[in-house]
C-alpha cells in the first residue's frame, strides 16, 4: 500500500515535469481564470480526456500556481470570483 501511496504524491506533485501538451492547457486555464477574474458573469472552462491522459496532473499544476500568483500578486481588493472544480 505504500508504494502506491508514494506513486501517486509523486505523480500529483507540482514539481512534475509537464508534456508540451499539459504545459499549454495550464497557460490557456491561466488566461482564461485572468480574462473572467472580474466579469459580472459566469464563466467556465472544462477539461475533458479518458482515465490516465494527466488530467489530476494537469490541476494539481494549476492550483500550486494559483496559489503561488495569489500569494504573491494579490494586492487589491477580494473579488468575488471563484474556482470551481467538479470530477465527473
Amino acid at each position: 500500500m505504500g508504494d502506491l501511496v508514494n506513486a501517486a504524491v509523486k505523480k500529483l506533485s507540482p514539481l512534475k515535469k509537464l508534456t508540451r501538451e499539459q504545459s499549454t492547457l495550464v497557460n490557456d486555464i491561466l488566461d482564461f481564470t485572468s480574462q473572467h477574474l472580474t466579469a459580472d458573469f459566469p464563466a467556465v472552462y472544462t477539461i475533458y480526456g479518458d482515465a490516465g491522459t494527466g488530467k489530476s496532473v494537469v490541476l494539481s499544476q494549476l492550483f500550486d500556481r494559483l496559489q503561488l500568483t495569489s500569494t504573491l500578486l494579490f494586492m487589491g481588493p477580494p473579488t468575488t470570483s471563484w474556482l470551481t472544480i467538479r470530477k465527473f
